[in-house]
């Protein structure tokens, strides 16, 4: 990684993969490391995945992304990590996207646990929000949909 130039780096995320039409897939131990930043603030999506050593970083993150929710946000992570030992929370950055459904979990389908109910999406919302109790709603709904979209691709080849 520190041998890609920065300059180079942060064209890539705000200019070519907008103008070339591409998404990129960054993978880094480091979130604030210096180079990274237009990278970091230029990402519509974040996973992060247990790190214990990594708790500053964590904080940090949460006090940049959710300022004055940061127990919300440490305890949508600690929650979504701590389901498996490859567990992760999905953090949704996208304009578009609705502020109360940014954190989740199990996006991902898994085939070893497809008909367990720990495998449907799992969404993180604020406590003050008005659809805390649609969630379990909210997750039945996304596995419909999710079930739908691969019945509709295996059928479509």
């Amino acid at each position: 990684m520190y041998s890609i130039d920065e300059k180079y780096l942060s064209e890539l995320f705000t200019k070519k993969s907008h103008h070339l039409n591409f998404g990129i897939i960054f993978i880094t131990q480091n979130l604030f490391e210096k180079k990274l930043k237009v990278a970091r603030q230029n990402s519509m999506y974040i996973v992060l995945t247990r790190a214990p050593n990594s708790a500053l970083t964590i904080r940090n993150l949460g006090v940049q992304l959710f300022p004055g929710r940061l127990n919300y946000f440490l305890d949508a992570y600690r929650q979504a990590t701590s389901i498996s030992n490859y567990s992760y929370l999905f953090i949704d950055l996208h304009p578009s996207s609705d502020p109360n459904l940014r954190l989740r979990t199990n996006i991902i389908k898994d085939k070893e646990s497809e008909e367990n109910y720990n495998s449907l999406p799992i969404i993180f919302l604020p406590k003050n929000s008005q659809i805390k109790s649609c969630q379990r709603i909210l997750a039945k709904l996304l596995k419909t949909i999710y079930n739908f979209l691969n019945y509709s691709q295996k059928h479509a080849q």
